[in-house]
C-alpha cells in the first residue's frame, strides 16, 4: 500500500465521521462562555476566559496542524505535481479535476494555521501571555481559526456550485460531499463554514475593540 496509500485510507476512514453537527454549534458554546465569564456575577470569570484560550489554541493546533497534516502530500501532488493527490482519499462528486484543486488549497491554508497554533501551544508565554489581556487573545485566535478555517472549508462547495450552478440545489439536498451522510446534506457541511467566517469576522471587531481598551500582546 506504501505511507500515501495508507494516508488516503485513513483519510477515506475519517471523513465519514466528521462530526459536522458539533462543528456548527461550537463557535455559539464558545460564545456563551466568554459572556458568562464577563457577568459581574461570576466569580470563575478570568478562569474561564483562560479556559476558552487555552480550549481554542489546543483545538487549533491539533484539528488545523496535525489532523490536516495527513493530507499534505497529496495536496502537494496536486498543486505543485498535478496529480490526483487528495481526491484519492476523497473523491471528487463529479470526477472533475477541480474538487481535487479546491480540496488542496483547502489543506494549504489549514494547514500553515495549525503549526502557527502548535507554535503557540509550545511555549507557556505563547500560549498564555503573562500580563495580557486574555479576552482579547481569545477573539484574536478564534479569529484566525473560525475565518481561515470557513474559507477553507467553503472553497470546494463553491467551486462546485460556480462550476455546475444548475445543480446548486442538488448538491445541498444531497448527502455532504465530505461525509457522504445522508443524515448530513450538502446544506449542513455549507452553512457550518458560513458561520465560522462569521463568527471570524465578529471575533475580530471584538479583539480590535478589546486591543485598544488595554495592553495586548500576542506573543510571536
Amino acid at each position: 500500500m506504501g505511507f500515501v496509500g495508507f494516508l488516503n485510507t485513513l483519510l477515506a476512514v475519517l471523513f465519514p465521521f466528521w462530526p459536522w453537527e458539533i462543528f456548527i454549534v461550537y463557535p455559539f458554546v464558545l460564545e456563551f462562555y466568554s459572556r458568562k465569564a464577563d457577568k459581574p456575577e461570576e466569580a470563575e470569570g478570568p478562569a474561564i476566559t483562560k479556559t476558552l484560550v487555552l480550549v481554542v489554541s489546543y483545538f487549533a493546533a491539533v484539528f488545523s496542524g496535525v489532523g490536516h497534516t495527513l493530507g499534505l502530500i497529496q495536496a502537494l501532488d496536486v498543486l505543485l505535481l498535478g496529480g490526483d493527490g487528495i481526491c484519492n482519499a476523497l473523491p471528487s462528486p463529479d470526477g472533475g479535476f477541480l474538487w481535487c484543486v479546491t480540496m488542496s488549497l483547502h489543506l494549504a491554508f489549514m494547514i500553515p494555521m495549525g503549526y502557527y497554533f502548535i507554535y503557540i501551544v509550545i511555549s507557556p508565554d505563547r500560549l498564555l501571555p503573562p500580563g495580557g489581556n486574555l479576552k482579547a487573545t481569545f477573539y484574536f485566535r478564534t479569529a484566525l481559526f473560525f475565518f481561515v478555517g470557513g474559507v477553507s472549508q467553503i472553497i470546494p462547495y463553491l467551486g462546485q456550485m460556480a462550476k455546475s450552478p444548475s445543480e446548486i440545489l442538488s448538491i445541498l439536498t444531497s448527502p455532504g460531499f465530505y461525509s457522504g451522510r445522508a443524515i448530513t446534506p450538502g446544506l449542513t457541511e455549507f452553512l457550518e463554514p458560513i458561520i465560522w467566517i462569521s463568527y471570524g469576522i465578529y471575533s475580530a471587531q471584538k479583539a480590535k475593540s478589546l486591543s485598544a481598551e488595554g495592553t495586548y500582546t500576542e506573543i510571536v
